[in-house]
Order: C-alpha cells, then structure tokens, then sequence
C-alpha cells in the first residue's frame, strides 16, 4: 500500500477528528489483509509520545513539546508544507484561566505557519502555575535555543533544509510587557514605537507628541531609554528580528476589545454628551435583533443588553458590518461620523 496514504490519514486524523472515531478506523482497516501492519491506535498513528517530561521552573512546572519536532510533525502531515523552501513562523504567548474558583492558570506558547491559515497553530511550550511565571528568562529559556536554532541552521526533513524565519510575535499588552522586559502600558515612556514620555490625562497616560523619534532596532537592543526597560528580553538573542517591527499591535485586544468596547459602553453609561437614553438602547437593541434573522456571520448579533458578554469577534462585527446601520438614527450626527472615522481607520490603516 503505497505511504502517501497513511500520511493523508495521518493529515486527516489532525483535522478535528476525534481520537477515538480514528481507532476505530484503523481497526476496520486492518482487518484487511493489505492494511493488516497499519497501527490499531491513533497515539500510534500520530506518534503520541507515552512520558511526558515536566520540570519546575518560574515557580510553576513547565512541559516543552519541542518546536522542531511539532515543525517536522506537520511537514509530515500536511503536503502543502513540503511544497515551499521557506517556513514562515508566528509566535504567540499569552495566559488564560483554568479555573473561576482558583488561580490556576496555563501560559501555551503557541507557533503558527504564516501565510496556512487553514493549519492550526500548535503548542510548542505549556507553563502551569497559580501565577504568570515568575521569570520570563526561564519561561521561555527552552523555546528561545530551540528558536535560534532552527533560524540560524533551518530544518532539516526527508533531505530537504528548510529555511524557518519569524514573521511576528503575536502579544497581548501584558504579555508584551512580561516578554520584553518593559515597563506596562499605563507607565511613562512605554510606547512601544517612540521614545515620547508621555503625559497623564483623565486617569490615563496619553502619548500626545506626533514628531516624537522612532524607537529602532538597535535602540531597544543598547537600551537607550532606560526608563522604557525593567530588564533585558529573552528574545534578544535573536538577532535576526526586528526587536520593534517584530513586535506588531494586537488588533484584537486594542480595537476591538478596547476602543470598540469603550465607545459602546460609553453609549450606555457615558457622559451626557454621547449616553444614549434608555428609548433609543432599546431601538438599537431592536435593530440587531431585526438584523440576526438574515445574518451569515458566526455569531449572530446580540442585543447592547449582554453587552458585557460580547466576544471580540461581535465587537469587529460590530465595527465593520452592523454597527454603520444600526447607528445611523440612533447616534448624534458628530458621535456617528466619530464612528465612521474608526471603521475608516480599520479598513484602510488595519
């Protein structure tokens, strides 16, 4: 039986499909005399390995999955990955709750393929703890060497190298600060692309200069701005990215998140200059309402009643397509074309 067959079962197994209904499969398949060599078990198929390695680090346990191992197990699953020389990488680091009634926590270090959306991303690195880890050095000491390996000497499989590059790191804002070592978000000096300190407005530091100089590459790696630094970024070591282009803004926590969700909100508790009353709430409400009933999207529109239930997704949604109509009687014609302005700046400047 030709071996591009278990490698397309393989690739389908790592589609979604469940562990068990694969077994299953294969014990069918191999009451066939020509697949009766094939594996009974999906760990099999898929090389589950049987131990998995944890060590105590940052003041929790850490497991390190392996970054050219994932690498080479999707080169082997997915033949669309073979047919290019050049792998381009997103990284991705952030930590989510395990628990409401605990502080247990996991911070997954993830890695995409750039420009295969339809991959999924994979964990390289998973941290445990009742913290964010304590130490970013250790956190991400294992996945940093394995990194700077394989964009120093590329990935070697089947006789083919692959040259592996970076082509962002995908961060939150807390998480930017904990990785790169910065001051937070809500500090002077903490723009991320100038040098400007900064000034406090309405309970917030608002960077108010527009010919500030531009942070560089060099000038995050020297330091130069001391006050923009709590210490030196494990990332440092790679020399082959831009320690500030490298680094872009998350669109989804910044714009939807938070401009989006602060502007709704602002309708609903605001000031008197942009709160809308509870009769035109209830007509905008309504017109989503109205609206969900021939919607294709993933999520249908929900009401400004479960406002704080709202996904990102819904907040975009919002932004691009439902919002320009709901609005249009609802709002002032000054609050509407405010809006307009950041769905403007969303589809040209995003």
């Amino acid at each position: 039986m030709p071996s591009n067959l278990m490698e397309d079962l393989r690739e389908w197994a790592s589609s979604g499909i469940t562990l068990t209904k694969v077994s299953e499969l294969l014990k069918l398949l191999r009451r066939h005399h020509c697949f009766s060599e094939w594996p009974a078990d999906t760990r099999t198929l898929l090389s589950t390995p049987w131990e998995t390695p944890i060590k105590m680090i940052a003041g929790g346990s850490y497991h390190h999955i392996g970054l050219k191992l994932k690498i080479n197990q999707h080169l082997d699953s997915y033949r669309q990955l073979r047919l290019v020389d050049n792998l381009k990488l997103q990284c991705c680091v952030d930590g989510l709750p395990l628990s409401r009634s605990t502080n247990s926590q996991l911070w997954p270090i993830l890695v995409s393929f750039d420009e295969f959306n339809k991959i999924k991303p994979f964990a390289v690195g998973i941290y445990h703890g009742n913290c964010k880890p304590n130490s970013a050095e250790e956190y991400l000491g294992d996945f940093r060497a394995e990194l700077l390996e394989v964009l120093n000497l590329g990935i070697q499989h089947n006789g083919k190298n692959y040259q592996v590059y970076i082509s962002g790191f995908i961060l939150d804002t807390p998480a930017y600060s904990f990785v790169m070592q910065t001051v937070s978000h809500t500090a002077y000096y903490s723009c991320r692309r100038c040098v400007c300190k900064g000034k406090y407005e309405n309970r917030n530091v608002a960077f108010n200069e527009l010919h500030c100089e531009l942070r560089t590459d060099e000038y995050f790696r020297n330091q130069q701005q001391e006050e923009h630094h709590r210490g030196h970024s494990p990332f440092q070591e790679l020399t082959s990215i831009d320690m500030v282009r490298s680094f872009p803004y998350d669109y989804m926590h910044l714009a939807c998140l938070e401009v989006m969700r602060k502007m709704l909100f602002l309708f609903m508790i605001g000031p008197l200059l942009v709160r809308l009353p509870s009769s035109l709430l209830a007509g905008l409400s309504e017109t989503l309402e109205s609206i969900a009933e021939h919607m294709e999207f993933a999520r249908k529109p929900r009401t400004v009643r479960d406002l704080k239930r709202w996904k990102a997704t819904e907040f975009r949604q919002f932004l691009l397509y439902t919002g320009p109509y709901a609005l249009r009687k609802i709002v002032s014609d000054d609050v509407y074309l405010h809006f307009l302005f950041q769905l403007c700046h969303e589809v040209f400047c995003g």
